[in-house]
C-alpha cells in the first residue's frame, strides 16, 4: 500500500492516551487504522474514526474535516513503564505520521466537551461524549426542542471494551429516551448541548414515534391483504408496502421511558377479554392494613365479588365457595376497575392464573411486568401474587383451616405448567418494602413451600437471602455421588487467558469429581506450548484440533472426548472466583425438566456481562443485565434470583452429555462462532428442557479477550450471516419470548424501558 494516499500528524502520549489524526486521501470516507509504536515495536492500534471539528481549518484536503480522522488509543502499561519513543503510522504501510508542529490550545482543551448522538430508532438515543481536559465523572448534557428545555442527563456510563480507542478511553456513553408525548406520529428536532451549550456531532437529531406503532398508519393509508376496494389498480405493490413497514415495526421497535409509566398505563388500560358468562368471585382479603380502599375497588368491579377478611391469612371451610373463582388482595392495595373480568377467562382453561401490577416505592410507582409461569422464580419470589386467582375447585379443604398460601400450592401442585398469565395491570401494590417484593408475607411462602411438589421431592434447604429477606433461597442438594463433570475449554494460544482459567478452576473450585479438556486450535506460541505440556503432566487433556476458529466444531470435538454424565462449556477468558460455583449449577441441572444452567458472569470491573438471555432485542439476542452492578437488585430484582430464561451463554454452560447429544450438539454449519448457544437452548427447549440461569454461580468473564470482537469487515460480515440464520431458524420464538413480558421494550438492551406499543397488541395482520 503506497504512503502518498495519507496524511496525518501524531500529536503525542498524553494520560495514557496517543492522540493525532490521519486522512486516507483518495477516500477519506474509509478510515485509516493507525498503530501505535514504542521503540519501533507495535504496541497498540485502532481506527482514525473519532470526530476532530478542530481540524476544519488546518487541512488543505476539500471537505476532510466532514469525517472521523482523529484517533486516541490507549497504551498498554508495559509500554509506558518502558519510558521509550512513540511513533504512529500507518498500518500496513511504511509511513510514519509526521509529530504534530502545533499543539492544542490549552484554554480550549480545558473547557471544551466533544461527543455524539444518533437517534437508535424512535424514542431512544444514545452517543457518548468527553471532556478535553481528561476530567473524571459523568458530564451533563441537555436535550432541548425548538430551543426550549426537554430534558437534562448524564453521560456516565462506561466505554465498552470493543469500542476502547474508536472515542477516548475517557469517554462517557449515554442511552436515553426521550419523553412519551413525543409519540405523537409528528416529526420532532431534538438538539443535545453539553454543559457550554455546544450541540454533540449528530446534533441535531430527529425522531418520529406512534404511540399505536405504525399500526394505525398503515390501516388508514395502505389496504390490508383482504381489503381489495382501496388498492385502486396498485395492489401488489401497496401490499408490498405494508409488508416492509410490518417488517420495520418488528426489527425497530419503539420504548417509553420507565419514569413515563403513568402516561403508558393510561394509554394502554387493561381489555377484558370476552367470555360466556362471569362466574362468582371469591375475594379474599388478608392483611392488617386498612382494608377500606381495597373493598372500594373490589365494589367497583362490573359484577361485585363476595369479599372476605382474613387478616391471618387462614381459611375455613365455611368460607371457602365450592365452586366459581378466588382471588387474593392484600389489604391497602388495591384493583384496577377492569381486574376481575379480565383476569377471570384466564381461568376458563387454567386452575391458577396472575397478572402484572405496579409497586409504590416510597413516592414512586413502578410496573411490575412479569414472565409466564416460572416455577423457580416463583419459589424464590412469589411474583405471582398481585393479582393472583384460582379456581375454588381446585383446592381441597381436607381440614377446617388452611394458609392462603398452602392453598395456593395445592392449586399449583394441581396445575402443573399449566398457568395462566394476563399481561395487563390489574393490581396496584400501596407499598413495597422493595421493588419485586411480593404483596404477601415472605414467611407464609417459605412455609408453603415445604409442600410444593418440585422442592418436596428432592427436599432442599429453604432460607431467606440475608440481604433481602422478602426473597427465598432454595438450596439444592448434590447427589451422594456427584456425576462426573467434563470441563470443554476451547483455546489457541493466549495462554495468559488459559492459564487463569485452568488455574483457578483446579485450585477455587471445590466438586469432587471433573475432568478438564483443552482443545487447541492450533497454538503455536512457544509459552503456550509449554503450559499445554505441563497441564497434560498435571492431568489435563489435550485434543488437537488445528484449522479455522469454530467454535461450535471445537467444543463438539471435546465432548465426543468427555468421559463426564455432565458437560460444562467454559471459555478460555473465565477466571473462577467462587468454589461452589460448580456444585450449584449441577445441583439445578439435576432436578427434572432441567435442560441446561447458565452462570452469572461478571466483567472484571464487577458489572454483569451475561444475566440470561431475553429473545428478540433489536431481532436477535441479548443478555441481561449489562447496566447492572453485581450488587443491584436489578428490574425487579431479576439479578439475585434463580430463574428460566430462554438462554444462557455457552461460555459457561452446564447440561447432561446425553442432552447435547440428543440436539446434535452446536451446530457448525449454521453458527460457528455466534448464536451456538441460543440454538443449543432452544433446541433443548423444543424437547421439554428448559434453561435456569443462577446469580450464585459466579465467574469473572474477559469477554471476547481471546476471540476478539467483530469490528472487522469479514466478522462483521459472518455475524450478520449467523444472525440470519438464526432468524430464519428461529423467527417464531424471537418474536415470542415468553420469560420476558411483551410490556417490555425489545430494542438496544432487556429492562430498559416500556413497549411501545405493548406486543399484547399485534399488528392486525397477525405479524
Amino acid at each position: 500500500m503506497t504512503t502518498d494516499r495519507f496524511d496525518g500528524e501524531f500529536e503525542g502520549v498524553e494520560d495514557a492516551i496517543a492522540r493525532g489524526w490521519a486522512l486516507r486521501l483518495d477516500t477519506p470516507e474509509e478510515t485509516p487504522l493507525v498503530e501505535i509504536l514504542c521503540e519501533d515495536f507495535p504496541v497498540a492500534f485502532d481506527r482514525a474514526n473519532i470526530f476532530r471539528p478542530d481540524l476544519e481549518d488546518r487541512l488543505d484536503h476539500p471537505g476532510a474535516h466532514e469525517f472521523c480522522v482523529g484517533f486516541e488509543i490507549a497504551i498498554p502499561d508495559l509500554a509506558l513503564q518502558d519510558g521509550g519513543r512513540f511513533q504512529a503510522r500507518i498500518a500496513n504501510t511504511d509511513m510514519i505520521l509526521r509529530p504534530s508542529n502545533r499543539a492544542p490550545a490549552k484554554a480550549a482543551r480545558d473547557t471544551a466537551i466533544r461527543g455524539e448522538v444518533t437517534a437508535n430508532g424512535a424514542l431512544l438515543l444514545s452517543g457518548w461524549a468527553a471532556r478535553q481536559d481528561l476530567a473524571a465523572g459523568p458530564i451533563r448534557l441537555q436535550a432541548l426542542e425548538n430551543g426550549a428545555p426537554l430534558m437534562d442527563f448524564d453521560a456516565d456510563g462506561p466505554i465498552p471494551a470493543s469500542g476502547l480507542g474508536k472515542t477516548s478511553a475517557h469517554a462517557r456513553t449515554f442511552r436515553v429516551r426521550l419523553p412519551l408525548r413525543l409519540a405523537d406520529g409528528n416529526i420532532h428536532r431534538i438538539e443535545i448541548v453539553d454543559e457550554t451549550g455546544l450541540p454533540l456531532r449528530g446534533s441535531p437529531v430527529t425522531v418520529a414515534a406512534w404511540s399505536d406503532g405504525v399500526s394505525h398508519i398503515l390501516d388508514t393509508h395502505l389496504p390490508k391483504p383482504a381489503d381489495p376496494a382501496r388498492t385502486n389498480g396498485h395492489a401488489s405493490e401497496l401490499l408490498a408496502l405494508r409488508t416492509a413497514f410490518e417488517k420495520a415495526a418488528l426489527t425497530q421497535p419503539a420504548a417509553a421511558r420507565f419514569e413515563d409509566y403513568p402516561d403508558w398505563v393510561a394509554a394502554y388500560p387493561p381489555a377484558a377479554k370476552a367470555t360466556d358468562a362471569l362466574l362468582e368471585i371469591t375475594v379474599f382479603v388478608f392483611g392488617d392494613d386498612d382494608p377500606d380502599e381495597t373493598i372500594q375497588s373490589i365494589e367497583a368491579q362490573p359484577k361485585t365479588p363476595a369479599v372476605h377478611l382474613v387478616p391471618d391469612g387462614i381459611l375455613t371451610r365455611d368460607l371457602w365457595p365450592e365452586a366459581g373463582l378466588v382471588f387474593f388482595v392484600r389489604a391497602g392495595d388495591t384493583l384496577h376497575p377492569a381486574a376481575c373480568a379480565a383476569l377471570a377467562p384466564y381461568l376458563d382453561n387454567h386452575l391458577v392464573a396472575y397478572s402484572d401490577s405496579d409497586q409504590r416505592i416510597g413516592t414512586e410507582t413502578l410496573p411490575w411486568m412479569k414472565p409466564d409461569w416460572d416455577p423457580d422464580l416463583f419459589m424464590t419470589q412469589g411474583y405471582i401474587y398481585g393479582l393472583l386467582g384460582v379456581r375454588a375447585d381446585a383446592v381441597k379443604l381436607s381440614a377446617s383451616r388452611l394458609g392462603l398460601a398452602k392453598a395456593v400450592i395445592r392449586a399449583l401442585n394441581d396445575a402443573g405448567d399449566k398457568v395462566a398469565h394476563c399481561p395487563e395491570v390489574l393490581y396496584h401494590q400501596r407499598q413495597a418494602a422493595a421493588f419485586g417484593a411480593a404483596p404477601v408475607p415472605s414467611d407464609w411462602l417459605r412455609q408453603a413451600l415445604e409442600t410444593y411438589d418440585p422442592v418436596a421431592r428432592r427436599r432442599p434447604r429453604i432460607s431467606a437471602y440475608p440481604e433481602r429477606p422478602f426473597l427465598t433461597r432454595i438450596t439444592w442438594p448434590l447427589p451422594e455421588t456427584p456425576p462426573k463433570v467434563s470441563i470443554v475449554i476451547p483455546t489457541r494460544d493466549r495462554v495468559d487467558l488459559l492459564k487463569t482459567a485452568v488455574e483457578t478452576l483446579w485450585n477455587v473450585t471445590r466438586y469432587p469429581d471433573i475432568e478438564v479438556i483443552v482443545v487447541d486450535n492450533g497454538s503455536v506460541e512457544q509459552e503456550t506450548l509449554q503450559f499445554l505440556n505441563y497441564f497434560m503432566k498435571s492431568g489435563g487433556r489435550v485434543v488437537p484440533s488445528p484449522g479455522r476458529f469454530n467454535f461450535s466444531r471445537l467444543n463438539n470435538i471435546g465432548v465426543a472426548h468427555a468421559a463426564g454424565e455432565i458437560i460444562c462449556l467454559l471459555n478460555n477468558d473465565v477466571e473462577i472466583i467462587a468454589s461452589d460455583w460448580l456444585s450449584e449449577m449441577v445441583t439445578l441441572l439435576l432436578r427434572p425438566g432441567t435442560g441446561a444452567v447458565g452462570a452469572k458472569l461478571l466483567w472484571p470491573n464487577g458489572m454483569v456481562q451475561h444475566g440470561g438471555v431475553v429473545l428478540g432485542i433489536d431481532g436477535g439476542a441479548a443478555h441481561i443485565g449489562n447496566a447492572w452492578a453485581d450488587e443491584d437488585p436489578g428490574y425487579a430484582a431479576l439479578n439475585q434470583v434463580v430463574r428460566r430464561t430462554a438462554c444462557a451463554t455457552a461460555a459457561c454452560l452446564v447440561l447432561r452429555k446425553d442432552d447435547y447429544h440428543a440436539v446434535g450438539g452446536l451446530d457448525e454449519e449454521a453458527f460457528p462462532v455466534a448464536f451456538n448457544d441460543v440454538d443449543l437452548c432452544l433446541k433443548l427447549e423444543e424437547r421439554g428442557k428448559h434453561t435456569v440461569w443462577t446469580p450464585h454461580a459466579k465467574l469473572l468473564h474477559h469477554e471476547s479477550a481471546s476471540r476478539g470482537t467483530d469490528d472487522w469487515p469479514e466478522k462483521a460480515a459472518r455475524a450478520r450471516r449467523e444472525l440470519n440464520n438464526l432468524r430464519q431458524r428461529w423467527g417464531k420464538a424471537l418474536l415470542n419470548d415468553s420469560l420476558y413480558s411483551p410490556n417490555l421494550n425489545k430494542d438496544r438492551a432487556p429492562y430498559e424501558g416500556l413497549a411501545l406499543p405493548p406486543r399484547r397488541r399485534p399488528l392486525e395482520t397477525g405479524l
